[in-house]
């Protein structure tokens, strides 16, 4: 199921904002969000604001009673339990229900601008924002750069003006139709109907002398017709047969590193054999050289993979005031200490809960203790560490952060105050 949001920003004409509604694993809590959708207020999102926006965290709306938060209800009265938490918080434009703590869902609900897994299991997901929507995207991205005042306030009126329910029989509509442009054109078909006109001009039409310019020009466009339908099938039994060649993972996974390595290879011997003799090639190092050479899904790899370092470490474990942080530190903690999997599988189930009991408790100890030693040992190498750097240099700070603050003055103002030291210290300065 699909729904709209027609949002419009302070005096600016409104945009829409698609929803895909998970109705199958939420259909109470999908049933109250569009029913309210379609209500006015002081009893529907029609005319209501979003009253908060927190920006790199989410967008906060449905209090159409009191417009602050502390207001809105549902459908099934002022509020009703938690539906399910199959669904996770795990993209951008998620939609969840806000709630003040279990099994108080009203009116209110949010949509992330990332990943929030901290709400999981807290708040229940129902929907989300159509990703493959641009105007979706750019209305989120749009409400997420909205200045804020005290208390996430949006210092701009963001109201929802219009909303609704897509209707499944013009969406299947539009989808058909979409889907029959996208469809790949047989230049070799032609249609029932054309078929008999068609014949009747060719039987009207004079014979085309092959030796001329026009003759020779069909002659080629038929040949190319015949090529194009000859490669369709060949790669149509190509993608079968390496379906049927990389059936597993371990396949298709060592295919795929045999393929990016030929491809580096044939790579590195076109660029060498092109520019192996310029002077660029010969003042470039071995990263810039690698550069040149790498393959687009290698490079797009590796920069998926320093955007989410970049996302996972945005907050620090030390952040007290951020579950982000605090989450990161939990999971951190969690994993130094996980337990292992006890087999069970040949000894008596009467006795199967109590020694697991006794060796969860054993084990647990013996884990617990080894990564209390590990942490105190990694704490005196720190302070050891930070110890001889201090013995071994001039001191000229009072702590790290003065320390940070003049290694900043010194690398930009070093250079151009050498010779005005220089006189300071042997007296002869003006």
């Amino acid at each position: 199921m699909k729904a709209f949001l027609e949002i419009s920003i302070g005096e600016a004409e409104p945009s829409k904002l698609l929803i895909n509604l998970y109705s199958e694993t939420c259909p109470r809590t999908v049933l109250n969000f569009t029913t309210l959708l379609t209500r006015k207020a002081p009893n529907g999102y029609l005319n209501s604001k979003f009253h908060r926006l927190i920006p790199s965290f989410m967008i906060q709306g449905g209090d159409f009673s009191h417009g602050d938060g502390t207001g809105g209800k549902s459908i099934y009265g002022d509020s009703f339990d938690d539906e399910n938490f199959e669904k996770r918080h795990e993209t951008r434009g998620t939609l969840s229900m806000a709630n003040s703590g279990r099994n108080t869902n009203g009116s209110q609900f949010f949509i992330t601008f990332r990943k929030t897994q901290h709400l999981d299991g807290k708040h229940v997901v129902f929907g989300s924002v159509d990703m493959e929507d641009a105007e979706s995207v750019r209305l989120l991205k749009c409400l997420e750069e909205i200045n804020v005042g005290p208390n996430d306030v949006p210092r701009t009126n963001l109201t929802i003006v219009g909303g609704g329910v897509i209707k499944m029989q013009i969406q299947k509509q539009v989808e058909e139709s979409v889907a029959v442009d996208n469809d790949e054109i047989d230049l070799d078909d032609e249609n029932e109907e054309d078929s008999k006109p068609a014949a009747i001009e060719e039987e009207e039409e004079p014979v085309i002398n092959p030796n001329s310019k026009k003759g020779k020009l069909q002659e080629r466009l038929r040949k190319l017709k015949m090529k194009m339908n000859q490669s369709r099938q060949l790669n149509k039994k190509e993608v079968l047969s390496e379906g049927d060649r990389l059936g597993s993972k371990e396949a298709a996974d060592k295919y795929r590193k045999q393929t990016n390595k030929q491809d580096k290879q044939r790579k590195e011997q076109d660029l060498m054999e092109v520019h192996g003799k310029s002077t660029i090639m010969k003042n470039l190092d071995k990263k810039q050289k690698q550069a040149m050479m790498q393959s687009g899904d290698e490079s797009l790899y590796r920069v998926m993979k320093k955007e989410e370092t970049k996302e996972r470490t945005r907050y620090s474990t030390r952040d007290y005031h951020n579950p982000e942080g605090q989450f990161r530190l939990y999971e951190n903690n969690i994993k130094s200490v996980r337990a292992g999997y006890l087999d069970t599988s040949e000894k008596d189930p009467d006795d199967i809960e109590s020694e697991q009991d006794k060796l969860r408790e054993r084990d647990g100890a013996k884990r617990l203790a080894a990564e209390m030693k590990r942490r105190s040992e990694k704490s005196e190498r720190n302070k050891r560490k930070k110890q001889q750097e201090f013995d071994g240099e001039d001191v000229s700070y009072i702590n790290k952060r003065n320390k940070r603050f003049n290694e900043k003055i010194a690398r930009n103002y070093d250079a151009h105050t050498a010779e005005i030291r220089q006189n300071l210290e042997r007296g002869t300065a003006l």
